[in-house]
């Protein structure tokens, strides 16, 4: 067993997480950005071109799951070690009830006014769960949770 004095060496010795996934930009930005996105953009501002796909928060939720991919790719981004999140399995056994939902429809067969919609539930989940990763790998902190908590509304 260990005594605090090993412990506080032990833990001087690891080196330190900066909270930034990619490029020096940390996840409390990103979220700040969706959040912004979120709650000032009314629901109605859209990108017309884009339809169903267009709104900014949706959007920001794809740049996000791409930003969360990135950073995976590139290998080992953090040195805290992983814990198990069951988070993490919850959100995998819904994508695969919407994967395995999306591809028993499509075999039967749909009209097609239904095919789209069915797309953009399944972009739309793409886009949660680029939210719901950057949160679990990017706010490690109570720090980054306290600065995230008082983004929206300064003193």
């Amino acid at each position: 067993m260990r005594t605090g004095t090993e412990t506080a060496q032990l833990r001087s010795t690891l080196p330190r997480y900066d909270s930034s996934l990619v490029g020096g930009v940390d996840a409390v930005a990103m979220l700040t950005v969706y959040l912004i996105l979120l709650l000032a953009v009314p629901s109605t501002v859209t990108i017309a071109g884009l339809g169903s796909y267009g709104r900014p928060s949706f959007l920001w939720g794809i740049v996000l799951a791409g930003w969360w991919l990135v950073s995976r790719l590139q290998g080992d981004c953090t040195s805290v070690p992983s814990v198990e999140q069951p988070i993490r399995h919850a959100f995998g056994g819904f994508v695969v009830v919407a994967l395995v939902s999306y591809g028993m429809a499509m075999f039967r067969g749909q009209p097609a006014d239904q095919v789209s919609p069915a797309l953009s539930a399944l972009a739309r989940i793409a886009s949660w769960g680029g939210l719901l990763l950057v949160i679990i790998d990017g706010v490690t902190t109570i720090r980054d949770i306290s600065r995230l908590a008082r983004r929206p509304c300064p003193r």
